[in-house]
């Protein structure tokens, strides 16, 4: 029985993490900034960190968050404080030049963001190997609601309130500095595990991000729900990581649960020895 239930729970967690993909949760460290999308565009001079920092390799599942931020008010230059209602997106095609196989959602799901609050639009697909790869420019064009009764168009990156660039650069499959997202993985809210390269031969390299320092149960289970691998670690706020011989293991999909006594991580590892 045992080993049905962890095997359901296998199941069930590697069909969540496909139900997460192309899903967002607004960042709270926003709250309270100025209207906006956030992370600011990338301008050399004022923003070098800015835009987009991460790439799309091609054929492989990517995703990246914005966040919108919606106070009550707005300045525009020459004009002053313009009350706010609220910042509206098309639910398709706000964003100018994606490549193909890249799409977006919003949390709210009507792209609609409401004064006083913080929403988020997933930039998430997967790249086809047809796409040119090489660096494209993305606008985001939408609307403002203001308090006068009016609607005002709205892009970003604008060039009067935020200059500067979103940059969607494509790589090809074997890119060196491409983020490749996990559709088998679920987060918790406090740490998540990352295993690179997937698939695994021979040695598995855990890398476990934490918000904390504490104590955490590694788990490692196959398919059938049998239990491979498990062991009581300390892990210090931030990166960790943990080498797993996995040189006895026969080639196969296995979960890999990360746990304390009140969350729990899951992700997917491939097996090719």
């Amino acid at each position: 029985m045992r080993s049905v239930l962890l095997a359901l729970s296998f199941l069930f967690s590697v069909a969540l993490a496909h139900a997460q993909f192309g899903q967002c949760t607004p960042d709270p460290k926003y709250n309270g900034a100025a209207v906006g999308v956030y992370p600011l565009p990338y301008d050399p001079a004022t923003n070098p960190d800015g835009g987009i920092n991460t790439s799309a390799c091609k054929s492989f599942p990517y995703q990246f968050n914005f966040n919108v931020v919606v106070p009550d008010t707005i300045n525009f230059p020459g004009f002053g404080d313009i009350p706010l209602e609220s910042l509206s997106l098309a639910t398709t095609g706000a964003f100018s030049n994606l490549p193909a196989g890249i799409s977006y959602s919003c949390n709210p799901p009507n792209c609609i963001f409401l004064k006083n609050t913080v929403g988020c639009v997933a930039l998430y697909g997967t790249v086809p190997t047809s796409v040119a790869t090489g660096d494209y420019e993305l606008i985001i064009n939408g609307s403002i609601g203001t308090g006068l009764g009016i609607s005002l168009p709205f892009t970003f990156p604008n060039a009067s309130l935020y200059p500067g660039s979103y940059i969607l650069k494509v790589e090809p499959e074997d890119g060196k500095t491409c983020y490749k997202v996990s559709t088998s993985e679920v987060r918790s809210k406090s740490y998540y595990g990352e295993i690179n390269p997937n698939p695994v031969s021979m040695e598995a390299n855990l890398t476990i991000f934490s918000q904390k320092t504490t104590q955490l149960k590694l788990e490692i289970l196959s398919i059938d729900g049998k239990m491979m691998y498990s062991k009581k670690m300390f892990v210090q706020e931030g990166q960790n990581i943990e080498k797993i011989d996995v040189s006895s293991f026969a080639n196969g999909v296995y979960m890999y649960r990360i746990a304390d006594d009140i969350e729990t991580a899951l992700g997917k590892m491939v097996i090719q020895n």
